[in-house]
């Protein structure tokens, strides 16, 4: 009984692979001949229908990939640009800070020679590069030296008056004694009493004039300026302008105490004057 189940299920077997074989070698006729003229058969509609959505699905995945490239490669090229155009940006800025300065800088040396025209015609500009003190004296360097003609003696100036007088030169710097400074003297005239004496640097801030006689009539508000006599400075420069007028400690005199005309704090560059007494 076993032998011939075994017998009935071959022959199933065989029958329904006989009848699946016709049934394709049927069907592929039948769809070549469809095709031959011009028919589109259910099966192909049914393959189509069913990968359409995993085609579209594919195209929209690829469109977006390519975009996703595009995007990181343009983002590449813009951070390049970006930083090209923030160096230039920087450079520009620089170079306007430059032309500012030099705007500040030729602005102010006009204004000193247009205020002491006479005085001024042969002067050299100098910027102020540094301050501080030596020893005994305190000074300030300026930009300018033996090969651009300073001398020592020559008259430091600013547009609002007098600064003080170069004491040492070297190739491309000069050193210059302030008024403010104690060593400093410096032969002065009070403008409307026509009272002299001598300007003398306190070390602080302000300066004094001594040696005024007992009867002078310096009142404060007056300006001073330099008398012209000892042969370093020309006459008529400001020194500043007197507080007030108090009696000599250690004398029969009296002296004024005079605020500079000559902010020292926002000193930024000077006008360098030949000294009367040297020649060029």
């Amino acid at each position: 009984m076993v032998i011939a189940r075994l017998r009935r299920r071959r022959h199933g077997s065989l029958v329904l692979l006989a009848v699946l074989i016709v049934t394709a070698l049927a069907l592929d006729g039948w769809q070549r001949s469809s095709r031959e003229g011009g028919d589109r058969m259910w099966l192909d509609n049914v393959v189509c229908a069913s990968a359409l959505p995993f085609q579209g699905a594919l195209t929209t995945g690829l469109r977006w990939g390519e975009g996703q490239w595009q995007v990181f490669f343009r983002a590449r090229e813009l951070r390049r640009e970006n930083a090209r155009l923030a160096a230039e940006v920087s450079e520009l800025r620089s170079r306007l800070v430059e032309l500012e300065e030099s705007y500040r800088e030729a602005a102010r040396e006009q204004a000193i020679r247009a205020k002491y025209a006479s005085a001024a015609r042969q002067g050299r500009a100098a910027r102020l590069v540094s301050s501080g003190r030596g020893g005994w004296l305190s000074y300030l360097v300026v930009g300018a030296g033996r090969r651009q003609g300073v001398k020592v003696k020559d008259v430091a100036l600013a547009a609002e008056g007098v600064v003080g007088q170069v004491y040492a030169v070297s190739g491309g710097s000069a050193r210059v004694l302030p008024i403010t400074d104690r060593s400093s003297r410096v032969a002065a005239l009070a403008k409307d009493s026509r009272e002299t004496g001598i300007l003398m640097g306190t070390g602080g801030p302000r300066c004094e004039l001594r040696f005024l006689a007992p009867e002078a009539k310096v009142k404060p508000g007056e300006m001073v300026l330099t008398a012209g006599t000892g042969g370093v400075f020309p006459k008529g420069l400001p020194l500043g302008t007197v507080v007030s007028v108090e009696p000599e400690p250690l004398g029969v005199g009296k002296r004024a105490i005079v605020e500079p005309a000559v902010q020292f704090h926002k000193l930024e560059g000077v006008l360098l004057v030949r000294a009367p007494s040297v020649g060029d």
